[in-house]
């Protein structure tokens, strides 16, 4: 979907996530924030109170400025966050790695000259990094010929594209090689 490019940097400014996170963060959740509404009132949508909480984060502001930012009380917030916090929490196990500290993925990409190109970031630490690589916007355009496709060069009659060094936990794809073990014998 095609989003204009100053709105998405409006929508980081504030937020600290892009929107596709944002997205990310109320599906992850949405179970433990939905609430019913009542006769009385209806209940604060889930964008809206993980919107409330990425702001108080995000800009510092008490509960009662960030209540008058978004038309709620302070004890609403403070009630917004605390079960925001806690639904966080649940989903923590995905975040630890298998060195046994808490972590995010960092997948970077750089060119010859040491200047990224790509990075995909926030992904929980558990995961593998083959899998970070394959949910990546970086693989899905090497896969579809968008990027790593010239310049080409041609060696003893073979056309050779640009390609990507990964380590280890990478597969071999046509546009990216891993590294070889140490204990391989190269000739």
């Amino acid at each position: 979907m095609y989003r204009n490019r100053n709105l998405e940097a409006l929508w980081k400014k504030h937020f600290r996530v892009t929107r596709d996170t944002f997205d990310y963060i109320c599906q992850l959740i949405e179970g433990d924030l939905q609430k019913e509404g009542t006769r009385l009132r209806k209940a604060v949508p889930v964008y809206k109170r993980v919107a409330v909480v990425l702001w108080r984060l995000g800009s510092g502001n008490s509960y009662r400025t960030t209540g008058i930012t978004f038309g709620l009380g302070k004890s609403t917030v403070i009630k917004i966050c605390n079960e925001f916090t806690r639904a966080i929490i649940r989903r923590k196990d995905d975040y630890f790695n298998r060195k046994q500290n808490y972590s995010i993925n960092l997948q970077g990409t750089v060119d010859g000259t040491g200047m990224f190109i790509d990075v995909s970031t926030g992904w929980p630490g558990s995961m593998h990094d083959a899998r970070v690589l394959r949910l990546s916007s970086l693989y899905s355009k090497a896969t579809d010929g968008e990027i790593l496709s010239q310049p080409e060069k041609s060696s003893e009659g073979i056309a050779v594209r640009p390609l990507l060094l990964g380590d280890s936990a990478y597969p071999l794809l046509s546009w990216l090689i891993g590294h070889y073990p140490r204990s391989a014998t190269l000739t």
